[in-house]
């Protein structure tokens, strides 16, 4: 979670949420003490976001309900309260930001591995949950879905009941496409990045255990064919961001060391390994 000239981290710990902050200098430093929230709980990584000032956190709650509060990043204080969503998920829900917009948009795996969606706009979320759904036969997923906002659109991936990968979009005046196969699949969720022009950049981890892209210019279609980065990888998502033109990758490796990649075009430069090891997926990102 990145804002200009720091950057907030947020990780849960015996079921209780911390946060510290990174500043940037020469050299840059952590504040010496965590800030602490008072009350939340979680059993999962929380999802974060900045706007403003602002930093917006989305938990898994003991009993995997979700729940939502916020963090001043100027006073260093949490909320006094938490928001009851209203809804439940059995994996990591996903969470992208507006600012231009003070907009949120939260999409989660349902209990009934179904595709459900919420926005924060006005400064509140809304009542009820909307949803992809297609009838006769619903749209379904078996992980954590993938999502990135243009600025005008929620860009939304996820992996069938199949383990194919789907691409979907939903306006901001709340009207779903239907899904788009994107001819891979993944093991474990990809990781979906916007650059400045508004094109997408999608990243997975094959069955394989090697790095694939796929690109979206804005306006246009998916590249057909993906993009072999080669490697081999753990059984745990890649991170993913853009700068410039290119799209910056970190993956961990079979052997847990972390690994860093990138992509110009449709050429990457090779993996350089990072000196560290990891045993979880790690994350990635920008000012």
């Amino acid at each position: 979670m990145v804002t200009p000239s720091r950057t907030d981290t947020l990780i849960p710990s015996t079921l209780r949420i911390y946060h510290k902050t990174f500043t940037s200098g020469t050299p840059g430093s952590f504040a010496a003490a965590w800030d602490k929230n008072p009350t939340g709980v979680t059993i999962d990584s929380p999802v974060c976001a900045v706007i403003g000032t602002t930093l917006h956190v989305v938990v898994r709650g003991a009993t995997s309900e979700l729940f939502y509060t916020t963090f001043d990043l100027t006073a260093h204080t949490w909320a006094a309260s938490w928001t009851d969503l209203l809804g439940s998920s059995p994996s990591t829900p996903a969470l992208a930001a507006t600012p231009s917009l003070t907009r949120l948009d939260l999409v989660v795996r349902g209990g009934n591995n179904q595709i459900y969606h919420k926005a924060f706009t006005a400064g509140a979320w809304a009542a009820a949950w909307d949803s992809s759904n297609r009838l006769p036969v619903p749209d379904k997923t078996i992980a954590s879905p993938v999502i990135a906002s243009d600025g005008s659109i929620l860009h939304v991936i996820v992996i069938g009941t199949e383990s194919n990968l789907w691409y979907a979009t939903l306006t901001f005046a709340g009207a779903w496409s239907t899904y788009t196969s994107l001819a891979g699949a993944a093991s474990v969720p990809p990781a979906l990045a916007v650059d400045a022009s508004n094109n997408l950049h999608l990243v997975v981890r094959g069955f394989d255990a090697q790095l694939y892209s796929k690109s979206k210019p804005s306006g246009g279609a998916w590249d057909a064919a993906w993009v072999n980065a080669g490697g081999v990888l753990a059984n745990s998502s890649p991170a993913a961001v853009t700068f410039g033109t290119s799209t910056a990758v970190i993956v961990q490796g079979v052997d847990n060391g972390i690994w860093y990649n990138t992509l110009t075009g449709s050429t990457w430069s090779g993996y350089s390994f990072m000196n560290g090891q990891a045993s979880r997926s790690p994350g990635l990102s920008t000012p």
